[in-house]
């Protein structure tokens, strides 16, 4: 299946959209599946990633999901079980989509976190979600280490430079693991993601989205873009992807329509630097 033929017809009419939706949803979804193992198999050399957050590295759909699958795999013999929460505490980076993608792989949760959370911020969702898991770097790492002990649920933090203190380092762990992981078929209702709210009118909720929400935010790129995807179609965004719209209106997407990404967040925005 080519990336066009992923695109709805959405039959637009003098200018009024239809009345039903063109996007169905299965009994069946699996985001991970959708987005990156399809790809893996039937486009493996196909660019998925551009990732300029530290060393400039293009990354092809199979080796973002051989890395995936294998840390699928060490969280299966971990004890992982579906529902549990695996929280992202990343900047725009291959590791992020990697870790999202081996939670979804094996029916865990993911939970995207913001860099630039404080201590106070991080505390609670983590609490809140009892999140079991932590995929971060060494700049976020004074923090973990400072609420830690309040987290009776956080069983392992990775750091996806390596090792520091009690933490263990993701890419030492994804090579080291050779084993396969144990695939799970996931229903399109089955959880996949908590997104938390700003927390503005009190403390922030954890909304528990499944595997089908993908499909409800596709609309968002096939309704903005005319000619998308066109084959010469490269996607970037300056927003986090810890926030919904960074995230599941642009990163994700793009892996679903199979339009390379670019991985790059700024830590002062500028139009000259995006361009």
């Amino acid at each position: 299946m080519s990336a066009r033929d992923r695109r709805h017809d959405y039959q637009v009419e003098n200018g009024r959209l239809p009345r039903e939706s063109p996007v169905c949803v299965p009994e069946f979804f699996n985001i991970a599946e959708a987005c990156l193992m399809s790809h893996a198999r039937a486009f493996p050399k196909a660019v998925a990633l551009m990732d300029l957050s530290r060393d400039a590295r293009i990354w092809t759909y199979a080796e973002m999901a051989q890395a995936a699958e294998r840390l699928a795999a060490v969280w299966q013999a971990q004890g992982l079980r579906p529902g549990e929460r695996v929280a992202i505490l990343l900047p725009q980076c291959a590791e992020a989509l990697i870790a999202h993608f081996a939670a979804h792989l094996i029916g865990a949760v993911s939970l995207p976190l913001f860099v630039l959370f404080g201590p106070e911020a991080l505390r609670f969702r983590l609490k809140d979600s009892g999140a079991k898991l932590l995929v971060s770097d060494q700049a976020q790492y004074p923090k973990i280490c400072e609420i830690q002990p309040d987290l009776p649920d956080l069983q392992k933090v990775y750091l996806r430079e390596g090792a520091r203190g009690a933490a263990e380092g993701l890419w030492s762990a994804i090579e080291a693991q050779d084993a396969p992981y144990r695939p799970l078929q996931t229903l399109a209702e089955d959880p996949a993601m908590m997104i938390y709210t700003s927390g503005t009118t009190g403390n922030p909720k954890g909304v528990l989205h499944a595997h089908r929400f993908l499909l409800g935010h596709l609309p968002c790129l096939e309704l903005s873009f005319v000619d998308f995807p066109n084959g010469a179609d490269v996607g970037w965004t300056p927003a986090d992807w810890a926030w919904i719209g960074g995230l599941m209106d642009m990163a994700i997407p793009c892996f679903y329509f199979r339009v390379p990404l670019v991985a790059k967040r700024f830590e002062r925005f500028t139009a000259e630097a995006a361009l």
